[in-house]
């Protein structure tokens, strides 16, 4: 049984970093990050973000966004893989029975 129990845990942990991926670079490639970093406040509060980190920009920045892209992107992605994994569950508990 634990055997079961490390796969589906696997298989889940997998589902949720290619979710996130794909989410991230939806994000990226429809121009909503540009477009959010133009908005006056979210392009002040990332400058004092990236004076804090003392990054003088370039490539920093953009490891920076991207980091910050995946961070928010993971959330959606666990609710997504839970919601998946119970209606699954749910569905092999009503097939047993």
């Amino acid at each position: 049984m634990t055997n079961v129990k490390a796969i589906v845990f696997i298989l889940q942990v997998t589902f949720t970093l290619t979710l996130t991926d794909a989410f991230t670079r939806w994000i990226f490639s429809s121009g909503r990050v540009h477009s959010l970093l133009t908005l006056e406040k979210v392009a002040h509060t990332y400058e004092s973000i990236l004076i804090a980190l003392n990054s003088g920009g370039g490539e920093e920045t953009d490891i920076f966004e991207i980091i910050a892209v995946l961070a928010l992107m993971l959330v959606p992605s666990i609710l997504i893989c839970r919601f998946v994994s119970r209606q699954l569950r749910k569905l092999i508990i009503k097939k047993a029975q």
